[in-house]
């Protein structure tokens, strides 16, 4: 969605009017109303607090769009309130981007052949777990 800067950096608002010509203030078909401008142009936003931004949420494991913003943006009553919830999320981003970094060391399954065993055989004590071993050697023990 094509977004105007504002005066406040990071922040943006969506058009007036969206991409079939509705006024997002007050519902009119290619609506011209100073009203409606003016509401626009003294408007605050930022991203939204419910889906960061994504204007998508997850519902039992199924995306929908998000009910409550506009293209990811949501109307806030400071620019202070919209630069904090952009700071918010910018250090949400930040702490997910970590958590899905590369695994510095990588895993990998050992087995043997001679021992595997049907899926109907899981209660077999004689029968050892599967294991995995890092890169360094360590290794761990899968239990059923």
């Amino acid at each position: 969605m094509q977004a105007l800067k504002t005066e406040a950096p990071g922040i943006v608002r969506p058009d007036r009017l969206n991409y079939a010509g509705w006024c997002i203030w007050c519902g009119e078909r290619y609506c011209t109303k100073a009203r409606c401008v003016k509401m626009h142009v003294e408007s605050i936003w930022g991203p939204c607090s419910v889906c960061g931004g994504s204007q998508m949420l997850d519902v039992k494991g199924a995306d929908e769009l998000c009910g409550i913003c506009i293209g990811g943006l949501t109307q806030y009553d400071s620019v202070e309130d919209a630069v904090e919830q952009e700071r918010r999320e910018t250090e949400a981003r930040r702490r997910l981007a970590r958590h899905l970094s590369v695994v510095p060391e990588p895993v990998y399954v050992v087995s043997d052949p001679s021992r595997w065993r049907p899926a109907a055989d899981h209660d077999r004590s004689d029968v050892p777990a599967p294991s995995v071993r890092s890169a360094s050697g360590q290794v761990f023990y899968a239990g059923f």
